[in-house]
């Protein structure tokens, strides 16, 4: 895309997500370190990520950033990283309901494809009303429930104006 970069788009199962930074440093880890240095390692990626958004907006490039967020702790990360480069901010929020993010974790334990990222137990006690907020960006914000069949279709239609500018 040529212009002025944007950041961030939050979709999720992005190629170039959180869980992808993660994966690597847990592989630096002894297997037996994984399980309890999970958080630890977490917040480290959350920061590999912020550098990595940091030279693609340098080389005055577009990105998107996809991880479970927090409301008051986030924003000042993204929106310092949009002031530097006079990035535009664009948000989708997923949600979807407890069950549903249960199902969808339990299936992706199952599958064993990312054992120290998807591990049992993660969401076990989680409050009824853990659907996470939007961060409080001040910018354009599509609120996706994506336990909807045409999720993917409703971002992509809400995207494109920006794709093509």
């Amino acid at each position: 895309m040529v212009g002025i970069p944007q950041l961030p788009l939050f979709l999720a199962d992005y190629p170039l997500a959180l869980e992808v930074y993660k994966q690597v440093l847990l592989d630096l880890i002894p297997e037996d370190e994984r399980i309890p240095r999970n958080r630890e390692v977490g917040k480290a990626s959350y920061f590999v990520m912020l550098r990595a958004a940091e030279a693609i907006l340098t080389a005055r490039q577009s990105l998107i950033l996809e991880t479970h967020f927090y409301v008051g702790m986030s924003e000042p990360d993204l929106l310092g990283l949009s002031e530097k480069h006079g990035a535009q901010i664009i948000q989708i929020h997923c949600s979807a309901d407890i069950p549903e993010l249960r199902r969808r974790h339990a299936a992706r334990v199952e599958s064993q494809l990312r054992p120290f990222i998807d591990h049992p137990g993660v969401h076990d006690n989680l409050p009824e009303n853990a659907n996470w907020n939007p961060l409080e960006l001040h910018a354009p914000l599509l609120r996706l429930d994506t336990s909807t069949p045409d999720a993917s279709a409703q971002a992509l239609a809400w995207v494109r104006p920006w794709l093509a500018g």
